[in-house]
């Protein structure tokens, strides 16, 4: 298939993606708006101003991997006036994806919707996903560190006090020298008390608190507005400032059994063909899939 290409840098992954995994052996050009992509098989590249000097070939269809304006739309039309669709780019993915494509899709848009912070201190896993994470710490040599997992799903303004604890023993919990550095002070008066680890399949709801040295167990919910200060056991809906434990999330004598699957580390092919099972309470299916499919 012909393809036109219209492209802002910051969409290359997907669209890259897509190039891959298309059903559809896909050819053409590419016409960037700002920074030339890296070449890939059966692709021209071009800045968008040499659009004009194309005008009339023969194009089956255009993606837009940019901001969708009429202004965008109408280039299109301009220089490939018999084109025969125009799709943004997440109309193409969802119509020319293989279903061995659509998680590694998945994964780079994740990235981008929620690109991961620079910082030596966090640590956040594949498809995990997040809304104004804020991971606050006086301590940034990476000596605590904060451990998201795979497939989290972290509610609007999630904050992990990793090392901001004050020191409530003393005479003063007031951070003299953090405020104004040279006191020479022997112990700082922020400190943590250990990692954050999250596991993975965690939900928090929004304006969630997690203080420092508390592990979220694998598949665990946290309610809205909770403040944890201790430490949550896999599977279990907590709630609550204090934090209170609520229930499991599934049966108990079916979490040993999902601390087993680790589903969240299965390979893309046998993650996909055990969505339906995954999105449903068939746990005995799940587990007889895992039996045959990845147990050896």
């Amino acid at each position: 298939m012909k393809v036109v290409i219209l492209l802002n840098n910051k969409y290359w992954k997907m669209v890259k993606t897509l190039l891959e995994y298309s059903r559809v052996p896909m050819q053409g050009t590419i016409y960037y708006f700002d920074q030339e992509p890296e070449k890939v098989p059966s692709f021209n590249s071009y800045p968008i101003d040499k659009i004009v000097e194309h005008q009339n070939e023969e194009c089956e269809m255009a993606i837009l991997a940019t901001e969708i304006t009429e202004q965008s739309v109408r280039v299109v039309f301009a220089a490939y006036p018999k084109i025969g669709g125009v799709y943004d780019l997440a109309q193409a993915a969802a119509e020319f994806l293989t279903d061995d494509g659509r998680l590694p899709y998945l994964k780079v848009r994740t990235e981008f919707i929620n690109p991961r912070p620079d910082l030596p201190y966090v640590q956040i896993g594949d498809f995990t996903y997040f809304d104004h994470l804020n991971v606050m710490s006086e301590v940034v040599d990476g000596s605590v560190v904060c451990k998201i997992g795979k497939f989290c799903s972290l509610g609007p303004d999630t904050t992990v006090l990793l090392a901001e604890e004050h020191r409530t023993t003393w005479g003063t919990t007031f951070p003299f020298d953090e405020i104004t550095p040279g006191y020479g002070l022997p112990e700082r008066s922020t400190f943590s008390k250990g990692d954050v680890i999250i596991g993975n399949d965690v939900w928090t709801g929004k304006n969630v608190t997690i203080l420092s040295g508390v592990t979220i167990g694998d598949g665990c919910v946290i309610g809205a507005g909770t403040v944890l200060s201790k430490s949550v056991p896999p599977y279990t809906i907590v709630a609550g400032n204090p934090a209170v434990n609520i229930s499991t999330r599934i049966p108990d004598d079916w979490i040993s059994r999902f601390l087993e699957m680790k589903w969240w580390d299965w390979d893309y092919e046998n993650l996909y063909k055990a969505l339906p099972l995954l999105q449903s309470q068939q746990y005995e299916q799940l587990y007889e899939y895992y039996k045959k499919h990845i147990f050896d």
